[in-house]
């Protein structure tokens, strides 16, 4: 059914799917409950909220129909640079996997088609654009028909990757994933903004469902970068999809609420995270009603319905999410975040000295090197929030949240009574703006009753006076909070 447990499709969708492809394994008191005209709606519902859990846990691997080992499933997904100012659109294509990616790389090859193509591991189960290897250039992936899908797997099929055959794509702002631009998904958002490319045999029925069932709906003038007879729309929200979900089920609303914990660093397959790394709580099929909490504390979304964690959360303690509709708790996960946790072995029998030589008898006490792994040396704490390209001479302005808070680096020590929100690299032409703060919730600018003068001159000069001089750092969010930086800076008397 070509699924992805990165982007399930909506519930409508997976009923129609398994109705269509489990029509030999199924009961028929099973294919009767997952017909669209069912009347037990909540018993219908909990089977497929069961299917999608399973189907977010699947890592794209399955057997292979020879009985000859394992092939490793994953999507094709398309990714568009838009410039709705001069009509073009730049697509490429991903691939999006469940599972871990070869260390060195996929290297694809297309049915029928002798050229090869390659990627790389990006994260968050994507890849890197995929590339041809003759030329080393990112694939146009608005030479292939939309409408008949396609297939990618490598030289020894145990990787496959498909292209979903549809008339219509789904595309949402790829922020939430930490990828630019707009990415594909097997979903229409509920209460949020999304984009459709679409056929021209869809174009009649996609117009009187965007006049009545949508709000902000228009079609863009695009004349560069789509596939022959296809169109481009943006909509600001969905609020009904009757016209269209038996017709394209790709564009029906979800129907059950769910609360997904997504990116992060997992110690293990729980779900305990290291504090540095903190997951995103993400709201699915939510609407205004729906409100999420943290410890019974009511946390605001950050955009597309994401929310982040509170900051001030103790170490390996439980902390329990919910998403409530009033007092009544719909959905519940739980987490916990670990500062540090203790290595599972303790003497390690290969181990070597700071020259790289091979030590041959090796304890608790002994000073070397076992991988990553450095052992009887103090080092000091590495600060992630500083990590910055620096090149030659460069100067870093570091920029707190309240007026007068400002470090130059390296004329500067690095500040300890507050936390700098920017960095910003001066060059000779262009200055960089770079956001370092630990969260966008904890980074708003702030007043203060800051009496140095000197200093309040030289937070205003960074954020007001060159601000035309100073490149704002990508995503909406982080242009956002730049903005308001901007604003406080130009309110500052100094």
């Amino acid at each position: 059914a070509d699924l992805d447990p990165t982007s399930p499709p909506s519930e409508g969708a997976i009923a129609l799917f398994l109705a269509k492809h489990g029509r030999r394994h199924l009961r028929k008191r099973t294919l009767h409950l997952l017909e669209e005209k069912c009347d037990r709606d909540e018993l219908r519902q909990a089977l497929i909220e069961r299917i999608v859990d399973e189907l977010r846990r699947w890592d794209g691997t399955a057997d292979l129909p020879s009985g000859d080992g394992t092939q490793v499933y994953g999507l094709l997904r398309l990714c568009c640079q838009l410039d709705s100012i001069v009509g073009r659109a730049i697509i490429t294509m991903r691939c999006s996997t469940g599972h871990e990616f070869p260390e060195d790389g996929l290297f694809l090859f297309l049915n029928n088609n002798s050229d090869s193509f390659c990627c790389d591991e990006y994260g968050n189960g994507w890849s890197s654009p995929i590339r041809s290897e003759s030329d080393g250039k990112n694939i146009d992936a608005s030479k292939f028909d939309w409408c008949q899908g396609l297939r990618m797997q490598d030289s020894d099929q145990r990787w496959c990757f498909k292209l979903p055959s549809s008339p219509i794509r789904v595309f949402i702002k790829g922020d939430g994933q930490g990828l630019p631009g707009l990415i594909e998904v097997r979903q229409l958002p509920r209460m949020s903004p999304f984009y459709l490319a679409a056929h021209e045999k869809c174009f009649e029925l996609l117009e009187r469902w965007g006049a009545s069932c949508c709000q902000g709906f228009e079609k863009l003038q695009i004349v560069d970068g789509l596939p022959s007879r296809w169109y481009f729309f943006k909509a600001s929200a969905a609020y009904s999809d009757e016209l269209v979900k038996r017709e394209y089920p790709i564009l029906s609303l979800p129907t059950s609420v769910r609360l997904d914990l997504e990116g992060g660093i997992r110690i293990d397959r729980g779900n305990k995270f290291f504090r540095f790394a903190p997951p995103k709580l993400v709201l699915q099929g939510g609407d205004e009603s729906v409100k999420v909490y943290c410890n019974d504390m009511p946390l605001d979304y950050t955009q597309a319905s994401a929310y982040e964690l509170p900051t001030d959360i103790p170490n390996e303690t439980r902390v329990v999410i919910e998403a409530r509709i009033g007092e009544d708790v719909i959905r519940c996960r739980s987490l916990s975040l670990v500062e540090y946790f203790p290595w599972q072995y303790q003497i390690y029998t290969q181990q070597f000295d700071h020259f790289g030589y091979y030590q041959p008898n090796v304890d608790n006490n002994s000073v070397g090197v076992a991988g990553a792994l450095v052992q009887g040396v103090n080092y000091p704490p590495f600060n992630f929030n500083t990590f910055l390209p620096v090149q030659g001479k460069q100067r870093i302005f570091f920029v707190g949240k309240e007026p007068g808070q400002v470090a130059i680096w390296p004329l500067d020590s690095l500040p300890t009574d507050w936390l700098p929100i920017w960095a910003i690299s001066k060059g000779r032409r262009r200055s960089q703006a770079m956001f370092c703060g630990t969260s966008l919730v904890e980074s708003e600018p702030t007043p203060s009753m800051c009496r140095d003068r000197k200093k309040l001159r030289e937070w205003k000069k960074i954020l007001w006076h060159d601000r035309k001089r100073i490149s704002p750092p990508t995503g909406d969010r982080l242009r956002d909070l730049w903005k308001r930086f901007q604003k406080e800076a130009e309110r500052v008397k100094g």
